[in-house]
């Protein structure tokens, strides 16, 4: 079994995407209007436990396939260094003008929200 949980922002969603070998499947929990579970992934991680115990119960159990070898493998991709199209020097705001003000984020913030 391998699989990753998640949340987002003040645990808006709780998330658990898992898998074996035979199949792969997810479970979310949130509430349809946007408001915080206050919870924790690991809610989402368990339920998709108890999902799976009725999925696999009569399913054979499998390994999953060996992993390749990287060692022997040629690269596919040349490695280039990144070459910018143009560097932008100063204090910059958050919507890409230069800061000429010392409470410029104050303001922007005020003004824009």
């Amino acid at each position: 079994m391998a699989g990753k949980t998640g949340t987002t922002e003040e645990a808006r969603d709780l998330w658990f995407i898992g898998y074996i070998p035979q199949v792969a499947t997810g479970i979310w929990l949130g509430n349809d209007d946007n408001k915080p579970t206050w919870g924790v992934s690991s809610t989402a991680a368990y339920n998709w436990q108890l999902f799976m115990r009725e999925v696999v119960e009569d399913m054979p159990v499998k390994d999953f396939p060996k992993k390749p070898s990287f060692y022997d493998r040629k690269p596919t991709i040349e490695p280039k260094p990144v070459e910018p199209k143009w560097i932008r020097y100063g204090n910059i705001g958050p919507d890409g003008r230069e800061l000429e003000r010392r409470n410029y984020y104050r303001d922007y913030y005020d003004r824009n929200y």
